[in-house]
Formats: structure tokens, sequence, C-alpha cells
């Protein structure tokens, strides 16, 4: 950069004082001008006026110095500006081809930067100076670091090889491996190894592994698929069935049982203590009674309607037209309550065996009723009729 005034070429006589100005401004240029710095990715760098005022031309000079502290860690392509001279202008590394990228420019870290007008296929930009611990692919025995990235080389003996795998040790931590070993699992896995101890070969997926004779197992602990086994001294035999109990219940039994029966089908027990009666068994002692809700028939007003003791012990049904009434087809007893409707009909029996008097006569007037003792024993079915008016 030539001078801007030459005194040797002055008139004689007084000049002005900013010339001095002027020259000392000129002379510092060709220095390094230090400069205040904003941004991460794109810097912009204003020279400090209150140290001199330089002269930056726009272009700049070629090979024309500027420092900064950097303000913040780079995220990714870096350019750079000179307030009020230039726009933002690619910065390059050491190497001069290689933009500055990612973590090339470090928080509270001094740089040097020139700018050359052949950078960036002769558009101009800046380049990274100092410091010189960005140097572009250094050698570390037989390892190549470029942009923050070691291929496969050796480090105070130990290998690491090519890959994109990370390692993580926390802060004061120390890993040690007393031989080779391939670690391997579903991403994102944990394995808490505790206080320590001894894993055996397949200690998580064999069927045939367990850790120690007899553990002791603390907290929920979820059986997943399992052979013949014993708990406690029980033994669960193989099947695919589900035993369920609810918190805080438990299940005794005494005697060796078998229960059958459909699937989804609930047996609900009595609210107190009680013994169990059986449909087969004979000469059974009871000593309660039960309370039955009447079986609805509906309305009969023609047609067949066969009575089916085993419906309920106690029925009812409605007289609204003639229609027969037919004895039931199992042996059995039960009550059928008859109501006379407005159009009831004769009533006529199919079936049954019985004497010269079956009880009171139906008749069919409105609103009557009367109780009718179906009885079927043996293959034969009887009847007797008690009005109820």
């Amino acid at each position: 950069m030539a001078p801007r005034t030459v005194y040797a070429t002055l008139a004689d006589g007084l000049q002005p004082v900013g010339l001095w100005d002027q020259s000392f401004a000129d002379m510092g240029s060709l220095g390094v001008i230090p400069c205040t710095a904003s941004g991460s990715n794109a810097i912009t760098l204003t020279p400090i006026a209150s140290v001199f005022s330089p002269n930056v031309l726009n272009p700049p000079n070629p090979n024309q110095l500027f420092s900064f502290v950097a303000t913040a860690t780079s995220t990714g392509a870096v350019t750079v500006s000179i307030a009020g001279v230039t726009g933002f202008l690619n910065l390059y590394r050491m190497d001069a081809a290689t933009q500055a990228a990612s973590r090339d420019i470090q928080i509270k870290v001094t740089y040097v930067v020139s700018f050359g007008s052949a950078l960036n296929s002769a558009a101009g930009g800046f380049q990274i100076q100092s410091p010189i611990n960005n140097e572009i692919n250094p050698i570390i025995s037989g390892a190549t670091i470029s942009n923050s990235t070691i291929t496969t080389s050796t480090y105070n003996g130990n290998t690491w090889t090519a890959g994109s795998g990370i390692l993580t040790i926390a802060a004061l931590k120390t890993l040690t491996a007393s031989n080779t070993l391939t670690f391997s699992g579903t991403d994102g896995s944990t394995l808490n190894v505790g206080t320590g101890g001894t894993l055996g070969s397949n200690a998580f997926t064999s069927t045939a592994y367990a850790p120690i004779a007899n553990p002791t197992f603390t907290g929920t602990q979820t059986l997943t698929t399992a052979l013949t086994t014993t708990l406690n001294g029980n033994t669960f035999t193989t099947g695919t069935y589900t035993l369920t109990g609810t918190a805080g219940k438990t299940f005794t039994f005494s005697n060796t049982l078998t229960l059958a029966g459909t699937d989804s089908t609930t047996m609900t027990f009595p609210s107190t203590n009680a013994n169990i009666a059986a449909l087969n068994i004979a000469d059974q002692t009871m000593s309660g009674g039960a309370n039955f809700t009447s079986s609805n028939q509906g309305t009969k007003s023609s047609g067949t309607f066969t009575v089916d003791c085993g419906a309920c012990a106690l029925q009812f049904a409605t007289n609204n037209g003639a229609f027969t009434l037919a004895a039931p087809s199992n042996d059995g007893a039960c009550l059928l309550l008859i109501t006379n409707g407005a159009s009831a009909g004769t009533i006529t029996f199919s079936g049954f065996t019985v004497g010269s008097n079956t009880g009171d006569a139906l008749t069919t007037t409105n609103t009557s009723k009367f109780l009718l003792s179906i009885t079927r024993v043996n293959s034969i079915a009887t009847y007797t009729v008690k009005a109820l008016q």
C-alpha cells in the first residue's frame, strides 16, 4: 500500500497537521488492525477507532491483517466482513482452500486473519494466519486430523479404527478392559452392573442360565418364557395359561383340585363362608335358602308353549289367546302363574298325565290369575291348577 502523503513532494510552507494523523493511520494499516468481533458463523469485524483510525479500503489491501477475539464458537461455514467496508467473504483455513467450518473458530481465542484477493476463485476472502493450532491435517503417529476428524491412528500405543462411533466417559472416571471384548445389543439400552460381579456366558439370553444358585430377587419380578420350574417349592408346568390375582388378595387351596368350565365365564361366591353344593351328589344337607327372580315367559296367544322347568323354578306368562301348554321335555318341577289378558283364550294341555281332578277350573275372565304346579318325574308329567280369585 502506497502512503497517501509523500512529504518529499509537498510544497514549501505550512502543511495541515492532519497529514501526520493520516500517515500514522497508513503506517498502522501495514501492521495488524485490532477489531471487535460479533457473530458466530457470520463474523463482523469493527476496527477499534480508539486505537487509531486505520485506512481500510474495499477491497482491503492484499495481505492486510486484522485481529479479533472470537465471541462464539462456529457451528457451520464461516464468513467475515469489515464493518462499513466489505460484505461477508469466506474465511479459509491456513491451507487457503478449505473454508472454516464448525468449531474452527473457538470462543475467547484471539485470531489474526488476512485479506487475499485470489481466494475463492479471485472473488476475495480472508485466511486464518494464527493461531497455528488450527494447522490443517497434522500427522500424529500415522493419524490424520481433518476438521476435528481423526482417521485410523495409534495414540499412546492404542489403536483407534475408522468409524463414526462415540465414546463418552464421565469426568474423572476410568474404563479398564483386560481382555478383547465385543459389546452388542439394542441402541439406547443400558447395562447396569451395580456394585460389580461376574457375568456368565449368555447371562441375559440363555434360558438355561442362572447367575448363582438360589438367587434372591427383590422388587417386582416379571417371568417371560419359562419351562417346567419350581418357585418357592411350587411347580409351574409348561403351558400358555394366565394366572391373574388382584393386588393384596390371597388364593388358598388345601387339596388337589381340577377346575373346568366355559372360557370367559365368572363364578361369584357368597359374601360369607359357605359350603358349595353339588348337582350330582345325593343326601346333601341344606341349611340355607334362596331368593328367586321369577322368569317372564311373555304373552301367549297362539301355538304351543312348552314348559321348561330348568329355566327357573318360578315362572309367569300372560294368556291373551288360545294356545297349547305342552309338558316339559325333562324331569323337574316349577310353578307357572297365568294371568288372563283382555283376549284370554282356552288353554289346551298336551303331554300331561292327570287324574279326574286337576284342581280349579281355568277361565278366560280378564285379569284372573291361576297358579299351575307342574311336575315331571321319570318322564311322567302332571299338573294341578289353583285359582287365585
